[in-house]
């Protein structure tokens, strides 16, 4: 697509998504007419009935129930997220990952608001003959800008908040709950009266624990989580997790193995490895890589505070199902 096209539909979506919100915005409202007989509502049921009732939908939402039973991602997003607590409060945990994914990715749009019509990136691309990465950043703004009108009403909540969310679910064994619930809570370095905060303290006890049971249990992406953490202590997160030169090159190259990618020669440079412990620590990675994930690869859903506004073609439900095969 040229320039010209992927502005002209930029504008087009941000023009359409103006005019929908327009036509429905509440008009003036007019006194409701006196019913009569026979159109007076049914009167409310009685507890007796309710209680009859209400044990079909509560044995539905059940925390064991099939993914296949929680909320399409063709629902508008308001309804979704609806649905999404209730299945959460059920103690269903892919429900409560999803959730938490929605509320952190309308909380960045609404920080990071999208502007119809291309950036500087995106035309220096074009000027240097790269349409197919110019097209992709055109069809990420345009994703953009139609969830940032689907999060208008939607409450994005914070980083923070969404560790009540995710800990449950990261308790129950849910892998990519696991590693958000590590990598999110990285952001309470943001949080004034840090230690004080009613999660912190189960968070800097657990975290590590879950991303350990994660890698074990074949998530991909707690290989990269792990490589950093054992390699440096940079941030609140990667500091829960003792330094391990060597186990973190093993996890660095099963990262990039799992992800399709090359490991840069530096990295067993700066650690100071020779070339016999290099293909030692290699030959590791390739048999976690056989072992724990059959040698296949993944594409990379960098479970992290961001991702869900970096990667915005991937839904909730992808950030939060099985690892995405290659």
């Amino acid at each position: 697509m040229s320039r010209a096209g992927r502005v002209a539909s930029v504008v087009l979506v941000a023009a359409l998504l103006v005019a929908a919100g327009w036509r429905l915005w509440p008009g003036p409202t007019t006194a409701a007419p006196t019913p009569s007989g026979k159109d007076r509502p049914v009167p409310e049921e009685s507890p007796a009935t309710r209680a009859t009732a209400a044990p079909a939908e509560s044995e539905s939402l059940r925390a064991d129930a099939p993914v296949s039973m929680l909320p399409a991602e063709t629902l508008p997003l308001a309804q979704r997220m609806a649905e999404l607590q209730r299945w959460s409060e059920a103690g269903h945990p892919e429900a409560s990952c999803r959730l938490a994914i929605e509320r952190m990715r309308c909380r960045m749009l609404r920080a990071r608001p999208q502007e119809a019509g291309p950036s500087d990136y995106e035309e220096r691309l074009e000027q240097e003959g790269n349409l197919e990465a110019a097209n992709a950043l055109a069809e990420a703004q345009l994703l953009r800008i139609q969830q940032t009108a689907a999060c208008r009403e939607a409450n994005p909540g914070t980083e923070v908040g969404a560790l009540a969310l995710l800990a449950p679910a990261a308790a129950a064994g849910h892998a990519p709950s696991q590693v958000l619930y590590f990598s999110i809570g990285k952001q309470f370095r943001f949080q004034r009266g840090i230690y004080q905060h009613p999660g912190f303290d189960a968070w800097r006890r657990d975290a590590a624990r879950h991303l350990f049971a994660a890698a074990q249990a074949g998530e991909p992406e707690a290989a990269s989580a792990l490589a950093r953490a054992l390699g440096n202590d940079s941030d609140l997160g990667d500091g829960l997790v003792p330094d391990d030169a060597r186990a973190a090159y093993v996890q660095r190259v099963l990262a990039d193995r799992l992800f399709g990618r090359e490991t840069h020669s530096s990295w067993a440079q700066r650690a100071g490895f020779d070339d016999a412990e290099r293909a030692q620590l290699e030959a590791e990675a390739a048999r976690l890589h056989a072992q724990r994930f059959a040698g296949r690869r993944f594409r990379d859903r960098q479970l992290d505070a961001s991702a869900p506004h970096r990667l915005p073609a991937l839904t909730a439900s992808d950030f939060c199902g099985p690892p995405i095969p290659l």
